[in-house]
């Protein structure tokens, strides 16, 4: 055996290595400096991934939180109804995709007309007052449907489950919840793309609210708290896509610590010690699931199989399948992490 065929056999073998990036063990320490700032950077996609999630939870204990106030006598329901009132003024101001979309599309089948000269009417200062005009006479329109469906059937609200316990019906109602927050598309937050589970997401959210407010006492209470609920499960998503689509990445983490900081303020109205759970619960999520996650990326292989080709992590292969058949919140949050093959690039 030749004097150096142990080293080439070192040398081979340490080519074939699987390490944390595309690098190979024998890499100067500059490329190793590079690679733990990749390291760095790729964790912050992976944790605004989890700050969607965490946004949603603060809805549901945003609307929990309000039937509690509103059962136990600490919330008026005038004073939800106030809420309600301002968060539908502020979604009618903020939020003009959907309706954008939906105007431009009426639009073009309407005038049929050159794109030249579609163009110039988009830009012209009359065509953009009577679109602001449209959709805000569709939006009050669909505001004033949306309150009487609800007023309607809140009186059903109270007689519904009159003969289920409160216990069953807070488990209940809580299952629900939590069916909400797993079917729940948070990937059309950040992107047009919609979800088949969406309307499960939905009906599982409606439901459970109807749920908490069949244990109400008057017909005002159920209606308040119920069109809070809809609201809030409605219009949250299409919003916080407007901000994470057309505003900065400042305004999208701004809504994420107003959300949470209204959570907690009503959590803290209950019992400060919910709100502590709530807070220490949201604090150890996004920092210990994320880093998990991003742990779990590095550390699980399938095989090795040499320098000429990359070992794959075998959550590559479950990020495929749980596109096609997974549950949102996992297929979302996989959907999101950076890739193996975008860290060598």
């Amino acid at each position: 055996m030749k004097p150096y065929a142990r080293n080439e056999n070192y040398a081979f073998l340490s080519g074939c290595t699987i390490t944390t990036t595309t690098t190979k063990t024998d890499a100067s320490s500059s490329s190793s400096a590079h690679s733990r700032g990749r390291k760095i950077i790729d964790f912050f996609p992976i944790n605004d991934t989890f700050l969607h999630v965490s946004e949603q939870v603060a809805v549901v204990s945003i609307v929990s939180a309000v039937f509690v106030l509103v059962d136990v006598g600490r919330v008026r329901a005038k004073e939800v109804l106030l809420w309600s009132v301002l968060s539908a003024m502020v979604g009618m101001v903020c939020t003009r995709v959907d309706d954008a979309d939906e105007a431009e599309e009426d639009e073009k089948k309407k005038t049929k007309k050159k794109s030249k000269t579609k163009k110039m009417l988009r830009s012209s200062e009359k065509h953009r007052r009577d679109h602001f005009v449209t959709a805000l006479k569709r939006r009050i329109r669909l505001g004033v449907g949306v309150t009487l469906a609800v007023a309607i059937s809140s009186p059903l609200f109270l007689t519904m489950t009159a003969s289920v316990s409160d216990d069953t019906a807070v488990a209940v109602s809580g299952i629900l919840a939590f069916v909400h927050l797993a079917t729940h598309d948070y990937r059309a937050e950040s992107t047009s793309l919609g979800n088949a589970l969406e309307g499960v997401s939905l009906v599982s959210a409606i439901f459970s609210a109807s749920l908490m407010a069949s244990r109400l006492k008057t017909v005002l209470d159920a209606f308040a708290c119920a069109l809070l609920a809809v609201g809030a499960f409605t219009m949250s998503m299409p919003l916080r896509r407007q901000w994470r689509t057309r505003e900065k990445s400042t305004s999208s983490f701004a809504t994420t610590v107003s959300a949470h900081g209204i959570a907690a303020w009503m959590l803290e109205m209950i019992d400060s010690k919910l709100m502590i759970a709530y807070v220490i619960t949201i604090g150890l999520f996004l920092t210990l699931a994320p880093l998990s996650f991003a742990f779990a990326r590095r550390t699980l292989k399938m095989k090795i199989e040499g320098p000429w080709a990359e070992a794959k992590p075998e959550l590559d292969l479950m990020r495929s399948s749980v596109r096609r058949a997974g549950v949102p919140i996992f297929r979302h949050i996989l959907a999101n992490a950076p890739s193996r093959g975008r860290e060598g690039r």
